[in-house]
């Protein structure tokens, strides 16, 4: 029997406010991401967390077209197997959105993305 490899996180909560979103996030040690990604150290890819955003934004702020530029990106502390983070959303003007993962270690990592078709 083969088993699909876990490829999201556990949303444990979700809290919607006009264009604003919260979630909590349980980052479980079989996410196929940490694999490999280091061999001594898993961490979860940078490239990973802002594919989350953007599909998360999709799916909660109603984002649409391709993603066309991410700006002021920075990645504070690494997330590691096990967390539990937060990843707030927000939508701003311009087809852009801004995202930041949180957790009791403090931020993770924050950015602005910019859609259209």
């Amino acid at each position: 029997m083969n088993q699909q490899p876990t490829t999201q996180p556990i949303i444990l909560n979700c809290t919607e406010q006009d264009a604003k979103v919260e979630l909590t996030l349980q980052l479980t040690d079989d996410i196929v991401y940490f694999q490999g990604h280091f061999p001594d150290q898993p961490i979860l890819a940078g490239v990973v967390q802002l594919n989350w955003a953007v599909e998360f934004a999709r799916q909660y702020l109603n984002i649409k077209g391709d993603v066309l530029s991410v700006e002021v990106l920075k990645f504070q502390q690494l997330i590691e197997p096990g967390t539990t983070v937060q990843l707030s959303l927000e939508l701003k003007a311009d087809d852009k959105f801004t995202f930041a993962y949180s957790s009791s270690l403090g931020k993770h990592a924050s950015g602005r993305v910019k859609t259209g078709s």
